[in-house]
């Protein structure tokens, strides 16, 4: 009865995560369109991009402003402060709707994505609290996007009226105050024990592909909007449902073999952008580009959502990190957005620099394709950095947990009684002491070389191997002793596991005194 009402919880929270990224995603995206489409009525198209960039910075202060608060909220309940702050979101939404100044308009709009983003990064931080150890964290996150994108399309493709827009905003923010707080988890995110390797380095890396990637998604976008622009393909609104489907196929093969291949998808996918990019640079098919951008970038986002989830449980301050990846996403798209309302006084400037030039000496689609290869040298080094660093983070974890449930049913070498487990016999018993203690007698040496000798086992192997059945203390103590890193630690145990067909600490032991007995 209890592993029903368990189960019956962790379904109702992967709910709750799918409908509460979801319903953030609409308004995240829903009002940032809404926005535009007001300023468009009153400023010229380059001004509309400049708002937009400022909108979207403003939301990066409230990711980072929802750790702050609960770290040093403590106890105290945070429900009045929420319904405060989502009173301010409805407040700003329902002014921009008939609002006729540009600054007004953009003062609410600030309003609204600085608690966008607080709300934001806490439903990201609870999403990341309940889909610890899930193998379909992608997946999830992926559907949540979609779903988001779906009720995007509605509302501003269907509904035509501008109040009925915003109605229907007002509405799901009511809805997301009283999402965010069904979730019952127990708060551990920021006080559990982190001892991986270099999680700093780990968490730059993720950011500096993250940033990276979104400026050439950015740069892809603009080509497209480019060639819209000047009428040679009509974009339409079509290309959403399109971006709905990529974010599900990408949590799908995100999530294969427990995502050890998501970092390489989205490499793969950004080649395919880069390539394409270069491809419409050189004269290439613009229909190809478009057919590449939609899916592309829902890649990308399911990619830095996950990622930044994932990450987030190495680091001291989880729930800064968990939704960080918009946040990054957000600061990037912000300077592209900056640099190209600067861009068209730059191209028109001709060589001596009076300013009368057509612009046609030069094309943004080869400026792009030059840039573009820069950033892909770039975003190749942070990749592999980070892939290597919060892959071998993970293996260790994973190795670690699987140790420990072996444990759970078998006990091996005991220090103080001296039992072993016999896996021939399949019983516990005590042996002599020149059998249990490996450092001395001249038979227990000799039983340790001609084991060495023939699973052909190194030097730093041996010695690891030595310390793992004289010592019953933890891994980290052990890599300690042998001045080494844990990391380190477990490539040579993993080693030893592949020589010896074991799959663990437990195992790799138990075969060894299996193989002494025979």
């Amino acid at each position: 009865m209890y592993g029903q009402e368990n189960h019956k919880g962790k379904y109702r929270n992967y709910i709750l995560v799918i409908t509460g990224l979801a319903v953030f995603n609409f308004l995240f995206l829903g009002t940032e369109y809404f926005f535009d489409d007001r300023m468009a009525e009153l400023v010229p198209a380059g001004r509309v991009v400049w708002a937009q960039s400022i909108i979207l910075t403003i939301s990066v202060a409230g990711f980072l402003v929802y750790p702050i608060l609960k770290r040093y909220r403590g106890s105290r309940p945070g429900m009045v402060m929420q319904i405060i702050s989502g009173v301010i979101c409805m407040l700003s939404i329902w002014m921009m709707t008939g609002n006729r100044s540009e600054r007004s308009l953009l003062i609410w709009g600030c309003v609204f994505f600085l608690f966008a983003g607080m709300f934001g990064s806490k439903v990201h931080d609870q999403a990341a609290d309940i889909l610890k150890n899930s193998n379909h964290m992608a997946l999830m996150v992926g559907t949540a996007y979609a779903a988001g994108l779906l009720l995007q399309f509605v509302n501003n493709n269907l509904i035509t009226d501008n109040r009925i827009q915003a109605s229907m905003l007002l509405i799901f923010v009511v809805i997301f105050v009283i999402l965010v707080d069904c979730f019952k988890i127990e708060d551990k995110a920021e006080v559990q024990n982190n001892d991986s390797i270099h999680p700093g380095l780990t968490c730059g890396a993720l950011v500096c592909c993250v940033l990276l990637m979104t400026f050439i998604f950015a740069a892809l976008d603009n080509i497209v909007t480019y060639y819209h622009a000047k009428g040679a393909i009509d974009v339409g609104e079509w290309p959403r449902l399109l971006l709905a489907l990529s974010g599900i196929l990408a949590g799908i093969l995100f999530d294969l073999k427990k995502r050890r291949y998501m970092s390489l998808v989205m490499y793969c996918v950004t080649i395919l952008s880069v390539l394409c990019i270069l491809l419409i640079g050189i004269g290439g098919s613009i229909l190809a580009g478009l057919l590449v951008f939609y899916p592309a970038a829902g890649f990308f986002v399911v990619f830095f959502t996950t990622g930044f989830m994932e990450v987030s449980y190495y680091t001291r301050v989880p729930a800064l990190w968990a939704g960080f990846g918009r946040a990054i996403n957000n600061i990037g798209a912000g300077i592209v957005g900056f640099i190209s309302t600067m861009l068209p006084y730059a191209m028109s400037v001709n060589a001596d620099g009076n300013g009368s030039g057509s612009g046609e000496g030069l094309s943004p689609i080869l400026l792009a394709s030059i840039v573009i290869l820069i950033l892909f040298v770039m975003i190749s080094i942070a990749m592999f950095i980070y892939s290597s660093q919060l892959r071998v983070n993970i293996i260790a974890e994973r190795f670690e947990r699987k140790e420990d449930m072996d444990g759970l049913t078998v006990e091996v070498a005991s220090a103080t009684t001296g039992a072993v487990f016999d896996s021939v016999s399949g019983k516990y018993g005590i042996e002599s002491e020149n059998v249990i203690k490996e450092s001395g007698g001249t038979d227990a040496v000799d039983y340790f070389a001609r084991f060495a000798e023939e699973y052909r086992l190194t030097d730093r192997e041996q010695e690891v191997l030595r310390e793992l059945l004289e010592s019953d203390e933890s891994v980290q103590d052990i890599a300690g002793k042998l001045y080494i890193s844990r990391t380190a630690l477990y490539k040579h145990i993993s080693s030893l596991n592949e020589k010896t067909d074991t799959r663990s600490r437990i195992g790799l032991i138990q075969f060894y005194y299996a193989w002494r007995n025979r």
